[in-house]
């Protein structure tokens, strides 16, 4: 029966079209030169940092949030700014270290805690690291401190803070170790520490934070503290140093690999698309060819349909434009009759 069937035109037409689309999508992923290779290549880890606070005053936005945090009395540096510039120089860092290093923000602009764990959570990030600095009422109080959310992130905070001590000892900024601050990023679904290098109330470690040398230098103090709790970004990095060895053809990097909140759909779909596509159309060339009684008779009562559904839509349209017009019209009569006054004698000499 198979064979007879085989033996119409139209069903060997039918076959043929249809199978065009799958040996034109196996010559596709065949003739890729990325498409086994692509495969096997390790993907960088990503990291999160969070440059706290943000935002600028604008006056033809004045709705617009601004959260300088922290201000130092001894030079005006704010804390948004400051957090800002170290989160660049990490960022930097950790990408040399082949680690796509994600911002939550990357200019001057005012963020809520949501909109950062999501940053971090959608991006799977291995560890979630916020940057800001201390401050109090008097400029006595001084030191590094790091802060963590919850008791599973202590190790964390302590890899941190060892990390920190032994870059900001020698400048003469002491260690204040770790506190729990369970009222704090909550929500992020990975490792997470707040770290605060130093205080901006603090005359001495003020002018010390306004100088890129000690930024550089926090910048190196957090990124150890982030590998050495996280050895498998430096692992990673071996397996990407090694593939870029073996294929300098498809190296891998943290700039073409960074991923975002919203990602952007891969730029291999643009082929899979036209493909679907083409074998939509094909299926129906064929399915008119194969049975062109049926197709007909579809056609015919799909063209009824749509003229129904366009005559409905039209008179519901048309429908409520007269709704309307009644409601305008007697408000317009409610409102005359409000404000009429009464007829007087003299109206008739002018």
């Amino acid at each position: 029966m198979l064979r007879a069937a085989m033996r119409h035109p139209a069903t060997r037409l039918l076959h043929v079209l249809l199978s065009v689309p799958v040996l034109a999508s196996a010559m596709v992923i065949a003739a890729s030169p990325t498409a086994h290779a692509q495969a096997a290549a390790p993907t960088p880890l990503v990291v999160v940092i969070d440059p706290g606070h943000g935002g600028a005053i604008n006056p033809a936005q004045p709705d617009m949030p601004f959260d300088p945090g922290a201000i130092a009395p001894s030079n005006g540096l704010m804390e948004k700014d400051v957090t800002l510039a170290v989160s660049l120089r990490l960022r930097a860092l950790l990408r040399q270290d082949d680690v796509n290093a994600i911002l939550t923000r990357s200019d001057d602009r005012s963020l809520d805690v949501q909109q950062r764990s999501a940053t971090a959570n959608n991006n799977g990030a291995a560890v979630f690291v916020s940057v800001h600095f201390n401050s109090f009422t008097d400029g006595g109080p001084n030191g590094s401190l790091v802060l963590y959310p919850k008791d599973t992130d202590l190790s964390f905070a302590q890899t941190m803070s060892d990390a920190m001590g032994a870059y900001l000892k020698p400048l003469g900024v002491v260690n204040d170790g770790v506190v729990l601050r369970d009222n704090w990023w909550i929500h992020t679904e990975m490792p997470t520490v707040t770290v605060e290098p130093a205080f901006l109330s603090n005359t001495r470690e003020a002018s010390l934070i306004a100088t890129p040398g000690f930024q550089q230098v926090l910048a190196m103090s957090i990124r150890d503290g982030i590998e050495k709790y996280a050895p498998q970004l430096l692992q990673r990095k071996a397996q990407i140093v090694a593939w870029n060895t073996a294929h300098p053809e498809h190296p891998v990097t943290p700039a073409t690999t960074a991923l975002s909140v919203h990602a952007a759909a891969p730029a291999s779909a643009g082929w899979f698309g036209t493909l679907v596509r083409y074998t939509l159309v094909l299926a129906l060339f064929a399915a008119v060819v194969r049975w062109p009684r049926t197709a007909w008779v579809m056609v015919r009562a799909d063209l009824r349909f749509t003229r129904a559904t366009i005559d409905r839509v039209v008179v519901r349209r048309n429908a409520k434009r007269r709704r309307r017009r009644a409601v305008a019209l007697r408000a317009l009569e409610a409102h005359a009759q409000r404000f009429a006054r009464p007829h007087h004698v003299y109206d008739e000499l002018f």
